[in-house]
């Protein structure tokens, strides 16, 4: 679900809560916090975490930055690409070298 307008200062860039929303979902009366705010931490486990160590006194802990997995990816997309490539290049020569035999 897509949070509403009202309440799209509560979350991130990333999606998850940021210290304001976990704070209004904290203060709520129970069943009483914004919706969106209150499906998100049903799914979340991260703002979970998060909303527990608010209840617990402590100060959650600040987001992390994500790590790109798109840039191992690409390297092995690359690796293979180049495999491919010597592959049809080796190909070629043995080919080559035959029909040139007399």
């Amino acid at each position: 679900m897509e949070p509403q307008e009202s309440d799209k200062a509560f979350f991130d860039g990333r999606g998850c809560l940021t210290r304001e929303g976990l704070a209004a979902l904290a203060a709520a009366p129970t069943g009483a916090g914004p919706r969106s705010v209150a499906l998100h931490v049903a799914s979340c486990a991260r703002c979970q975490q998060q909303l527990l160590a608010l209840s617990e006194g402590e100060n959650p802990v600040p987001a992390a930055p994500r790590r790109d997995a798109g840039g191992s990816r690409r390297w092995l997309y690359l690796g293979l690409l180049l495999g491919v490539m010597l592959l049809a290049l080796t190909a070629l020569m043995v080919t080559l070298a035959h029909l040139g035999r007399p």
